[in-house]
């Protein structure tokens, strides 16, 4: 029963195992649950570490300058279509023995390898598209973090994290690596003199 917008207390403890003043169904002070804050750190993982490859591998802040001026020939652009070619194949491959019905650990290092294979594609025709490793790395998250909730609302349909949950959740772990990586250039700029 709610009267007021306020939601039922539980008065005794031990009818539900719920001390008292505690919402039924909530947690005290307003904490997220087991299954969010699992969420939570894995959605943060999973944008992380894709933004650390951003600024540390291929921007001006890391090693990009000095990564693109390796492959800046062109053998390395030849080089970069050749895998990308070989990466169409491999995809190929994947689709025809059916990857997805693989176990889960190899699935992973499929995933690597065709990962590693985009990415060095990319960066090996750094001459001709510059920015295409940068973008293959920021769409990264987005998808994986996507992904993530699907396998995990296909495995648990009845107990799946809500929209709700996933849109916050989600939207606070871009939010924060977006504005780190903001605040990471800006100090760049700032000890380096760019102004």
């Amino acid at each position: 029963m709610v009267l007021d917008g306020v939601p039922e207390r539980v008065s005794l403890v031990g009818a539900e195992g719920v001390p008292d003043g505690v919402p039924r169904g909530g947690s005290p002070a307003g904490l997220v649950n087991e299954k969010h804050g699992k969420w939570f750190l894995q959605a943060f993982s999973l944008v992380a570490l894709s933004d650390a490859l951003v600024i540390i591998v291929v921007s001006a802040i890391g090693l990009g300058p000095t990564l693109y001026n390796a492959v800046a020939n062109d053998s390395a652009r030849l080089c970069g279509n050749l895998i990308a070619c070989f990466c169409a194949l491999w995809l190929v491959v994947l689709f025809v023995f059916d990857a997805a019905q693989n176990p889960r650990l190899l699935q992973l290092v499929l995933a690597l390898v065709t990962l590693g294979l985009v990415l060095a594609s990319t960066v090996l025709q750094g001459i001709s598209y510059p920015w295409a490793s940068t973008v293959v790395l920021i769409a990264i998250p987005p998808f994986l973090v996507g992904f993530h909730r699907f396998k995990h609302k296909v495995k648990h349909s009845d107990n799946h994290l809500k929209a709700e949950y996933y849109y916050k959740i989600s939207g606070v772990a871009f939010f924060a690596f977006g504005l780190g990586a903001l605040l990471a250039w800006v100090f760049w700029h700032a000890v380096d003199d760019k102004y």
